[in-house]
């Protein structure tokens, strides 16, 4: 499924930048439209295809390390 975004900046800082999702392509164009109408500046995004990288183990999405930080694998059996 393709995934439509418009992103949105005001002419005077472009780091100040907005990203809306929108259902459709005609969505998305009326957003933008409608936002440089208002004077901000809007560009229509597709994006296609997206890939994540998977972290080699739970621990390392937050940087827990089971039975050191967590309390839970602390416990015999490792629950509370």
């Amino acid at each position: 499924m393709t995934e439509y975004f418009v992103e949105s900046w005001p002419p005077a800082d472009p780091q100040d930048r907005t990203r809306s999702d929108c259902a459709s392509w005609q969505e998305a164009d009326a957003l933008a439209l409608a936002l440089a109408r208002d004077g901000d500046n809007a560009v229509v995004l597709r994006v296609e295809s997206s890939y994540m990288a998977e972290p080699a183990n739970r621990a390392a999405i937050n940087g827990v390390r089971p039975g050191v930080d967590f309390p839970a694998t602390l416990l015999p059996g490792g629950t509370l």
